[in-house]
This record gives structure tokens, sequence and C-alpha cells, in this order.
């Protein structure tokens, strides 16, 4: 169930790694942060320079 919850831009940008259903518990029991954690991902990039 847990990777399921994630969005297809995190499974496709990201290596994901469950670990004693992590991502359930965070989804469940602290929604909020979880949709903080999930928005940061989705948005975040690393520019290389030079």
């Amino acid at each position: 169930m847990g990777k399921k919850l994630l969005s297809n831009f995190i499974l496709k940008n990201y290596e994901v790694h469950e670990w004693k259903h992590a991502i359930a518990i965070l989804a469940n029991d602290f929604p909020n942060e979880f949709k903080d954690i999930s928005g940061l991902l989705e948005n975040f990039n690393l520019c290389k320079v030079g």
C-alpha cells in the first residue's frame, strides 16, 4: 500500500525505499507532514552549475 500513496512523479524521479510501512504511517497518522514532504519532492530542482 505504501508506494501507491506516492505520486507517479516521485516514483519516477526518486529511488524510493520503504521500511516497516513508513509511507502508510506518515500518510495516515501525519497527513500534513506527508503533504509537505510530497510537495517538496515534487517541486525540488537541483541544477548543475558550470
